[in-house]
């Protein structure tokens, strides 16, 4: 049985829901820039919306999903550029739309320094691609709703609680829906690896990203977003996140029992890469991106446990 459920560009997902019925969209015109617009009777929100360079076409993207229906919401998981950077190409084209995410990243966003280094991130995505020439829009970045860890957000047929999921970065969050049974989820929580299996993105906690994949185990889910892939359903959710959590802590012991024993970094990069960068990630990352995620990851996993001897 194949269950891999990522949805390709324009491909939708339909869900008979709890209480209200939707479709969810991958309007992301390329592979890692993916944003996923949900429609329901009464409500649109898009979750992340990717790169700058390619922003245009997920904006004709959304119009040919929504036709003459307005874009209501834009809910944001964390503050790297490739889920955030194509939002002001949204919100120019739909002016009304109110963009959600919590402080770290609405005050992330209007500094200077990081919107220079999201202005480079995104060339090189840019030229990753090969991409065309775009307008930059960085400066037009803004967040209309702030919130913060527990905060209820009623977007009309859904109604979210916020729930701080950080590891993959300080700001990461989720939108869980109770009466859905629906979870957004995002890096921290993992991104599927293939074979069944959701590998933590954790970049800058271990135990903080474990305490975060513990409190999305405690949750009722019937249905999880995954991030760049698309809708996991039923008791496969909570199996995916139980297989972040186990990966996460045998990658986190064989990089720092390495690391105790003399291992090289670039010894254990080739641990790390074993381990998560697999035949379905291969086809999905370019392999200069994993490596330099996995070097914040081994820095981080090196500076917080090996000195720590219960661990």
């Amino acid at each position: 049985m194949n269950m891999d459920t990522r949805l390709d560009c324009m491909e939708t997902m339909e869900v008979k829901g709890k209480n209200v019925d939707y479709k969810v969209t991958n309007v992301g015109p390329v592979i890692g820039g993916e944003g996923f617009l949900f429609v329901s009777e009464n409500t649109t929100f898009l979750l992340d919306n990717g790169f700058a360079f390619c922003a245009e076409q997920m904006v004709e993207n959304i119009r040919k999903v929504l036709g003459d229906r307005k874009l209501d919401y834009i809910l944001l998981t964390h503050s790297h550029y490739d889920h955030l950077s194509g939002t002001p190409y949204i919100t120019r084209a739909y002016p009304d739309v109110k963009v959600v995410a919590n402080d770290h990243t609405a005050n992330v966003i209007v500094r200077d320094g990081a919107k220079k280094v999201m202005r480079r991130m995104n060339e090189a995505a840019r030229e990753t691609y090969d991409g065309n020439e775009y307008e930059d829009l960085t400066d037009m970045l803004r967040v209309d709703i702030v919130v913060k860890d527990d905060d209820v957000v009623d977007l009309g047929d859904f109604r979210f609680k916020v729930c701080g999921f950080p590891g993959h970065t300080k700001c990461s969050i989720g939108f869980y829906s109770e009466e859905e049974r629906l979870l957004l989820s995002c890096e921290t929580l993992g991104v599927y690896i293939g074979d069944d299996k959701l590998a933590s993105q954790y970049l800058v906690g271990y135990q903080m990203s474990i305490d975060s994949i513990d409190r999305a185990l405690a949750l009722d889910i019937d249905r999880m977003l995954i991030p760049h892939t698309g809708l996991a359903e039923g008791e496969r959710c909570k199996s995916l996140l139980r297989s972040s959590k186990d990966l996460a802590i045998e990658g986190a012991k064989e990089i720092v029992y390495g690391h105790r024993e003399g291992r090289s970094d670039e010894e254990l990069l080739a641990i790390l890469k074993e381990k998560y960068y697999t035949s379905y990630v291969r086809s999905l990352q370019p392999e200069a991106a994993f490596d330099l995620n996995a070097g914040y990851m081994i820095s981080m996993l090196v500076n917080e446990l090996a000195d720590d001897p219960n661990f």
